[in-house]
């Protein structure tokens, strides 16, 4: 499969060297309709605890991945219809909520400093399959350049078995489910040193912006309010 990928996307290429596009920063905007899940990944929210338990604390996110679709694979046709059914109800979902949305689909997304100490971010499923097929690639045509090789792994990751791309996008989700709770304990770890240093510097930076703009508030009240009384006074 990857010998006969590698010869199909080489020979795409030699034809037409197209130079990506770098493509705008941007998210999908957070009031815009959450897209609708697959059967696969239906079935993997549901069993993640469960096979989190099974394998022990130790598990490596590689190896959840991969029981996760040896337990699918495992299923019979009949079994796997509950969960089709489901991803059948979640796109109905999608669709009536996308026929009903007028809103924008796309934010930009600002470009922020990353704080070192700050959980690194997942990769997402076609990312975790270029990370392994890559080398493989270049070893194979060493002649291509970074850009074909990049458009050969999208054409790879297109035409790859449905159980192996399973598995990749069953990984990008245990990654994200970790990120969750990595970046939520390090928020809240920030936000302890903020409120253990307040100064202005180290509040601004940690997110509390809102309650040093209370306070300035407060002061300047209490400082109109002082200068009220002291212009009464002074009539008399």
């Amino acid at each position: 499969f990857i010998l006969l990928s590698v010869i199909r996307c080489h020979h795409v290429f030699s034809e037409d060297q197209g130079i990506f596009n770098m493509p705008k920063v941007t998210k999908t905007h957070p009031d815009a309709p959450k897209r609708f899940k697959s059967s696969y990944i239906c079935f993997s929210i549901a069993h993640q605890d469960k096979v989190k338990a099974e394998l022990g604390p130790n598990a490596r996110v590689a190896d959840i991945s991969k029981r996760m679709a040896q337990l699918w694979k495992g299923l019979s046709e009949e079994e796997k219809k509950k969960w089709d059914a489901e991803a059948k109800a979640d796109r109905a979902r999608y669709e009536e909520e996308k026929a009903n949305y007028s809103g924008p689909w796309q934010a930009p997304q600002r470009r922020t400093k990353k704080d070192p100490s700050a959980p690194k971010r997942p990769m997402s499923a076609f990312l975790y399959f270029s990370q392994k097929y890559r080398p493989i690639v270049k070893a194979q045509k060493p002649d291509l350049k970074n850009t074909d090789v990049s458009k050969c792994l999208g054409e790879m990751w297109r035409n790859a078995p449905t159980e192996e791309r399973n598995m990749y996008i069953d990984c990008e989700a245990q990654q994200r489910a970790k990120y969750k709770v990595d970046i939520a304990k390090w928020k809240q770890e920030q936000l302890a040193k903020a409120e253990a240093a307040p100064n202005e510097e180290g509040m601004m930076q940690f997110g509390v912006e809102k309650n040093l703009q209370q306070r300035k508030k407060k002061k300047a009240s209490i400082k109109q309010s002082a200068s009220d009384q002291l212009a009464a006074l002074q009539k008399f």
